[in-house]
C-alpha cells in the first residue's frame, strides 16, 4: 500500500473495477481492507478477474451474468493487453483467493 496512493473502487449494479494507478491493482489481492462490502456489494462471495497487472474487477458468487461477462472480458483481454496475468476467475472464500470453478 506504500507504493499506491490510494485506490478507487468505480462501477455498480454489481460490477465493480478497483483501479490504483495503473500498476498494482492486481496485487490488491492481497490487501484485506480492499474487499469490503460497503464500497461492493455484491451478490455472494467476491469473484474476480486479474486478466492483466493493471485491471481487477470484481462481481458476486451469485451473479451469473456478471460472471459470464468477466470470463469473456477475461478471455479476450489475455491475448491483447500489456502485461496479462490470468484469464482464470477466483473466488475470495474466508478472507482466501482460490481458483473460482462455478
Amino acid at each position: 500500500m506504500r507504493l499506491i496512493d490510494g485506490y478507487q473502487v468505480m462501477g455498480g449494479e454489481g460490477i465493480y473495477m478497483i483501479t490504483a494507478g495503473g500498476d498494482y491493482e492486481a496485487s490488491l489481492l492481497l490487501v484485506d481492507e480492499v474487499w469490503d462490502r460497503e464500497s461492493m456489494p455484491v451478490d455472494g462471495d467476491f469473484v474476480v478477474s486479474i486478466p492483466a497487472r493493471d485491471l481487477l474487477i470484481v462481481t458476486g458468487s451469485r451473479n451469473h451474468e456478471a460472471i459470464e461477462r468477466l470470463r469473456l472480458a477475461a478471455a479476450e483481454s489475455s491475448g491483447t493487453l500489456s502485461y496479462t496475468l490470468t484469464p482464470v476467475l477466483f473466488i475470495r472464500k474466508g478472507g482466501i483467493f482460490e481458483v473460482f470453478e462455478g
